[in-house]
C-alpha cells in the first residue's frame, strides 16, 4: 500500500530497477484518458491483499512521470469501472500526488473477502502473476472453491488435506532414518509418548492411519520416495539469466525425496549460487559469509515446503525457487490461511496450513543437527531482523490466494555513496542500523515521522521510534519541527542535502497534514520556504528551478528540497514538463 510521498518514491525506484510492473502494482500512462482496467481490477480483487494501480507514469520511458490532464475525471472513471465493470464491485481508494511537477493518481484496490471471490470481468476471473493479469484456470478456480468450503465448515466436519489416506502405501514405504529421528525426538519431548510402541506412536503422530495406509503428511514428510505417490510433491530451482544472455536458466535442479531431504538440498543449492564475502568473528578469525542471511533462506524454504497446498487441486504444482541478479524468490502452491501477509511475523501471526506436516517437522532434525522449522512462530520475525542487520532491503510477500511467494532482495538498503557519506557525517557516533538508514534517507531530502519508522521497521514500537529519532536530534544530526503526533524530523542543516537524489514527490489530495497548522506556519517550517514563496509570488508565469537559483542565493539542492516540501503542504504547484514551472498555489 502506498500511503505517503516516500512510499511512492520508493515504489518508482523499485519499478525502475525491475524495469516493469510488479505482482501487486500496475502502472498506466493515462495520457489518452481513463485506461481500461477490468482485468487488473479483477486480478487485484481476487488477491487477499489487493493491489495498487498507478496512473501517470510511462513504463516505456523508465517510469517517467507524464502527468494526467484531469485528475477528477481519472478517479471518477476508475471508480466507475470498479463499480460496474467487474462483478462483484470492488472497493478502491485514491490519493493523487505531484511527481516532478506532474499529476499522478494512486488507486489502492482492496481484496475481496474469501466468500465473495472470484471477482469477474466480462465473465472471466483473473489473477496476478509477475507483472500481468491472467485468466484463472479451472484448477485454480477449484482450489479457490475448496478453500471457501473449508472456511465455511466447522473443523470437526471436514478432513484436513494432510491427513487424507494415500492409496497403495504402508509403513514399509517410510524412510527408516527419519522415522527413528522422529520417534526419538517425540519420546524425549513428551512423557506421554515414552511408553508407546512405534506403531502406536506413528498413528498418534498422524503418520499412519488406523487402516495401515500412510497419511498425506506421513508420506510427504517421511516416505523414502514420496514422489511415487504424487510427482508434484517436489521442488525445482534455477538461476534465471537476464534477457540476451543466450539461455534462460543456469543450474536447473529438480529436488525429490522426503521433505527434510528436499529442504537440505534446496538450502545447499541456494548457498552454492550465492556470492560470499569475507567477514570476521569476534575472535578476529576470517570466515566466509553468504550475501543473504542463512536464517532467512532456511525459514523461507522450510515455510514453502511445509505450508504448500496439499489438496487434490494442487496436483501438478511444485515449490519453485528462482534466483536472479537482484532477488531470490520462493513460491509454493496455495495461499495463506487464517492470516494476511501484514500479520506475518507479528504476535498471533502464525497459522499452519498443514497442521500434521507442521507438527512432524517440529520433531525432525537434520543430520547436521539443524531443524526444518523453528516451530515457535518467530521464524519470519527473525528472518526480517537478519535482513535488516545485513543492511538488505526488507522481505516482501505476495499472496494470490492460490499461490504464495516470498521475495528476498539482494539489494542493500544503503548504496556505496550513502555508506561513504555516513562515514564522514556520522563519524564518532555509534548509530543503530535503523538510524543509519534514516539518516541516509534524510540526506536525500526525506523527512521522517514516528509512524514512518514503525512502518519501515515493523518490530519497533512508538516509544522506541521516538527515542531513536530524538537520539539523532540530540547528536546534532537531525532537527525536529512540530510536537508529539505532528513531529517531523529532517537532516540537520550542518550536514547539507545530497544534490543527486532529493525527493521530489508530494501528496496532493490528502490535506490532513495541511489542516493541522496554518498555511503560513507550514511554509515557514520548510527550510528556505519563505524565500522561495516570495520569489514565486512576484512571477505570474512561474519560475523554473534554474530561474529560482539565478534569482536567489540558494543552491540547487536547497531549491529542490524547498519545492518538494512546499508542494507537500499545498503552498506551491508545478506545471509543464522539462522544465517544470512553479507557481504559488491558488487558494
Amino acid at each position: 500500500m502506498i500511503d505517503s510521498p516516500e512510499g511512492l518514491h520508493d515504489l518508482i525506484e523499485d519499478l525502475r530497477h525491475q524495469q516493469g510492473d510488479t505482482t501487486d502494482c500496475e502502472v498506466k500512462r493515462g495520457r489518452g484518458g481513463v485506461p481500461t482496467l477490468g482485468e487488473t481490477l479483477s486480478a487485484f480483487a481476487n488477491m487477499p491483499d489487493g493491489g495498487t494501480i498507478v496512473v501517470g507514469l510511462d513504463e516505456a520511458r523508465n517510469f517517467e512521470p507524464t502527468g494526467i490532464a484531469d485528475v477528477s475525471e481519472m478517479k471518477q472513471g476508475i471508480a466507475n469501472q470498479a463499480r460496474t465493470a467487474v462483478e462483484p464491485p470492488v472497493d478502491v481508494r485514491f490519493t493523487d500526488y505531484r511527481v516532478s511537477g506532474q499529476n499522478v493518481v494512486v488507486c489502492e484496490v482492496a481484496g475481496l473477502p474469501l466468500p465473495a471471490r472470484p471477482c469477474r470481468y466480462q465473465g472471466r476471473a483473473y489473477l496476478r502473476y509477475a507483472d500481468g493479469d491472467y485468466a484463472m484456470s479451472d484448477v485454480e478456480l477449484q482450489m479457490l472453491q475448496d478453500r471457501q468450503r473449508q472456511a465455511a465448515l466447522d473443523t470437526t466436519m471436514w478432513v484436513r488435506d494432510d491427513v487424507r489416506h494415500v492409496p497403495d502405501s504402508g509403513i514399509d514405504d517410510l524412510d527408516s532414518v527419519y522415522v527413528d529421528t522422529l520417534l526419538r525426538n517425540a519420546r524425549n519431548a513428551s512423557p506421554f509418548h515414552r511408553d508407546k510402541s512405534d506403531e502406536v506412536l506413528l498413528r498418534n503422530l498422524g503418520v499412519v492411519a488406523k487402516n495401515g495406509l500412510l497419511t498425506v503428511a506421513g508420506a510427504y514428510v517421511l516416505a523414502e520416495y514420496p514422489q511415487r505417490f504424487l510427482p508434484s510433491w517436489s521442488a525445482t530451482a534455477a538461476v534465471q539469466l537476464p534477457t540476451g544472455a543466450g539461455s534462460r536458466n543456469r543450474d536447473l535442479q529438480h529436488f525429490e525425496g522426503p521433505l527434510p531431504v528436499m529442504f537440505a538440498e534446496i538450502r545447499d543449492w541456494v548457498g552454492r549460487n550465492m556470492h560470499t564475502t569475507i567477514g570476521y568473528r569476534s575472535d578476529g578469525d576470517a570466515v566466509d559469509e553468504s550475501e543473504l542471511p542463512s536464517v532467512t533462506v532456511r525459514e523461507l524454504i522450510g515455510n514453502a515446503l511445509v505450508h504448500r497446498d496439499l489438496s487434490p487441486h494442487s496436483h501438478g504444482k511444485r515449490v519453485e525457487v528462482r534466483l536472479t541478479g537482484d532477488r531470490l524468490t520462493v513460491s509454493n502452491p496455495g495461499g495463506l490461511r487464517g492470516i494476511t501477509t501484514a500479520q506475518l511475523g507479528h504476535l498471533g501471526g502464525k497459522h499452519a496450513v498443514n497442521e500434521t506436516v507442521y507438527a512432524l517437522c517440529q520433531k525432525l532434525t537434520l543430520p547436521d543437527g539443524g531443524r526444518v522449522i523453528e516451530g515457535e512462530g518467530g521464524g519470519i520475525r527473525e528472518a526480517r531482523e537478519r535482513m535488516r542487520a545485513a543492511g538488505l532491503k526488507p522481505l516482501k510477500f505476495h499472496d494470490s490466494g492460490v499461490s504464495f511467494t516470498a521475495v528476498v532482495s539482494r539489494r542493500r538498503l544503503l548504496s556505496d555513496r550513502d555508506l561513504s557519506w555516513l562515514t564522514t557525517a556520522a563519524a564518532g557516533h555509534r548509530l543503530t542500523e535503523e538510524q543509519r538508514v534514516i539518516l541516509a534517507s534524510m540526506h536525500h531530502g526525506q523527512e521522517w515521522t514516528n509512524r514512518m519508522v514503525r512502518r519501515e521497521f515493523d518490530q519497533i514500537d512508538s516509544r522506541e521510534a521516538t527515542s531513536l529519532l530524538q537520539d539523532l536530534v540530540s547528536r546534532g544530526l537531525a532537527v525536529v519541527a512540530g510536537e508529539r503526533g505532528g513531529a517531523r524530523y529532517r537532516l540537520s542543516g550542518t550536514l547539507d542535502l545530497s544534490p543527486d537524489d532529493v525527493l521530489d514527490v508530494a501528496v496532493v489530495s490528502d490535506q490532513s497534514a495541511a489542516a493541522a497548522q496554518p498555511e503560513s506556519s507550514q511554509q515557514s517550517a520548510v527550510p528556505n520556504g519563505d524565500e522561495v514563496v516570495a520569489l514565486l509570488s512576484g512571477s505570474a508565469a512561474g519560475l523554473t528551478v534554474a530561474e529560482l537559483i539565478a534569482a536567489s542565493t540558494l543552491t540547487e539542492r536547497q531549491v529542490r528540497y524547498a519545492l518538494s516540501q512546499l508542494s507537500a503542504v499545498g503552498a506551491v504547484s508545478g506545471r509543464g514538463h522539462r522544465p517544470v514551472r512553479w507557481t504559488v498555489a491558488s487558494r
